[in-house]
């Protein structure tokens, strides 16, 4: 109630970082779902836009993702570091909107260039233009920082293409 008398909110993160092996169905069911319907509507109805931070292993949670009240959903992580497919992803969010969703582990050099961007050009095609596209959930110290560059260069020249 607080934060919507405030009136400057304008995005809210609900940071659950659930994950399947730790949250059931049914728990998911009986806790979470109703926390989230009275929460989220309440700030949607104050005209602020709601997502929830998704990752790890989530697959048991999938049926559930369309259904929940939120605009959008952060860091959901398909293989080789979740345990879903992009595609799975996609039927199960709809039309909301994915944040992230690169699996962070392919910005480590023992993983094949190739992989991360064909994941990103899958990700694009899929989710465009309902996607604000970054690493689930984070960058590895490991990484290769070029990968990043790489990849940020890519999506630019993919967005001048799509203005033409």
């Amino acid at each position: 109630d607080e934060i919507i008398s405030y009136g400057k909110a304008k995005i809210i993160n609900f940071g659950e970082n659930i994950d399947g092996n730790i949250v059931s169905p049914a728990y998911f069911e009986k806790y979470c779902i109703p926390f989230y319907e009275k929460r989220a509507k309440q700030l949607q109805k104050a005209g602020i836009h709601t997502y929830i931070h998704i990752d790890g292993s989530f697959k048991p949670l999938l049926k559930y993702l369309k259904d929940l009240p939120f605009d959008g959903l952060e860091a959901l992580t398909p293989f080789p570091q979740g345990d879903v497919t992009i595609e799975e992803m996609k039927e199960a969010i709809g039309e909301k909107i994915l944040l992230d969703g690169i699996p962070a582990i392919l910005f480590l050099p023992n993983y094949p260039m190739k992989e991360l961007q064909e994941c990103v050009e899958k990700l694009i095609k899929l989710f465009h233009p309902r996607l604000i596209l970054g690493a689930s959930d984070e960058v590895p110290p490991p990484a290769d920082i070029e990968r990043v560059r790489d990849i940020s260069q890519y999506c630019q020249n993919w967005y001048k293409k799509e203005q033409k």
